[in-house]
């Protein structure tokens, strides 16, 4: 009697658990938390001629899909340095942050900052994470580091300025032909500052910055090593807070990353283009793709890879590794560099690249960002809902 009294309180015991995890499990998967639920909920009373939209002649979405894949495209749910190889400079070091816990000054002494980055620095005033990021000033693109002090950074610009003259050239030119097309899209008048423009080495410099950079050791032509080595120019990393990775799940999109003020406001980004790339046909998608990122939309589009905003280099990203995603299977040895080289100079020549630069659905991306109901700030649910009933941002400015 005792034991069957003893199996029945277990059986009841384990319902109650199952119970609980099964409430919990029901809360959690929540229609109300699901961005693509809210898209689809949110444009059901339209008329049927307001939820399609037309990208082009041949091409229409689903005012609902793609409210859905802007909430992919304009967040990020990666906190900055989360995907570091070092745990020690991970998410942790943010989160101690807000708790009032200082960085280890070992880290400080190795990562000193120029002048412009401090701010982003800061462990106080943070920006909200997860949210919309975008600007609310005219951004301008310049090349390499600004020239504004006597800093290191400014040192290795003016050194590849010189030896990287006719490389900055071809960049420049692939941005003073995609700038238009952004500037309709957000109805900002982007420009391009020349190297040579005096204002590089003002305060006023260009706040987007697209820098001709090695990767590191690692199996990878455009993607970087996430935790630059002590004499590396990227070291200063290390010590930002206020800054959001571009991609961090992607192994073959554009490396780089937002700067962003404790009001969500993009205040400067950086791309990074190794040189590997700078004569091949991956340049002008990748540069694109930098200043499409650049200007809010960090993550990847989950319904359409045939835009910069979706993963459109996949069959790089096929044979490419990252330390965060690959570990060690990702780092370089001196005597497989030259086996890497190779690979992907094969690769190269039997895979032509199926994109050239802004598509219609980044334009549109873009135009949703920039509508005037978005703010900085916003999260997805209230970001879906501004969105939704305005029919300004689902046009795109040719």
């Amino acid at each position: 009697m005792k034991t069957k009294t003893i199996a029945i309180c277990i059986l009841l015991l384990s319902m109650a658990v199952i119970s609980i995890f099964a409430r919990e499990s029901t809360a959690q998967t929540s229609p109300l938390d699901n961005p693509k639920f809210l898209a689809a909920r949110a444009t059901s009373k339209l008329p049927y001629s307001q939820t399609v939209v037309h990208l082009d002649e041949n091409t229409s979405k689903k005012r609902a899909t793609l409210l859905w894949d802007f909430s992919n495209v304009a967040f990020s749910d990666v906190r900055w340095l989360e995907d570091s190889e070092d745990a020690s400079n991970s998410v942790a070091n943010i989160l101690d942050a807000v708790r009032g816990t200082q960085r280890p000054d070992s880290l400080k002494s190795q990562t000193s900052l120029v002048g412009w980055l401090e701010p982003f620095a800061e462990l106080t005033h943070l920006p909200k994470h997860n949210v919309i990021n975008k600007w609310a000033t005219v951004p301008s693109v310049g090349f390499d580091w600004p020239r504004n002090g006597e800093d290191r950074l400014s040192a290795a610009a003016m050194k590849r300025h010189s030896e990287l003259a006719d490389e900055y050239a071809k960049i420049a030119d692939i941005v003073a032909k995609t700038v238009p097309a952004l500037s309709k899209a957000t109805g900002l008048p982007i420009t391009a500052t020349t190297i040579e423009d005096p204002v590089e080495t003002t305060p006023n410099f260009a706040a987007i910055r697209i820098v001709i950079a090695e990767t590191g050791p690692v199996r990878n032509a455009i993607k970087y090593l996430r935790k630059p080595f002590d004499q590396d120019e990227r070291r200063f990393e290390l010590r930002l807070a206020k800054a959001v990775r571009f991609t961090p799940e992607a192994r073959a999109q554009v490396e780089g990353f937002l700067l962003v003020s404790e009001q969500n406001e993009i205040k400067g980004a950086v791309c990074y283009v190794s040189p590997q790339i700078v004569d091949t046909e991956l340049l002008a998608p990748l540069v694109s793709e930098c200043l499409v990122r650049a200007l809010g939309l960090p993550s990847l589009s989950k319904t359409n890879d045939d835009a910069l905003v979706g993963q459109w280099n996949a069959l790089l990203a096929s044979i490419s590794k990252v330390q965060h995603l690959d570990g060690l299977d990702a780092t370089l040895t001196s005597g497989l560099k030259r086996t890497w080289d190779n690979e992907f100079s094969k690769y190269l020549a039997s895979n032509p690249v199926k994109i050239s630069g802004v598509t219609a659905y980044d334009k549109l991306m873009l135009s949703i960002l920039y509508c005037n109901t978005v703010k900085p700030g916003m999260d997805k649910n209230t970001a879906i809902a501004a969105i939704a009933n305005d029919e300004n941002c689902f046009n795109i400015n040719e």
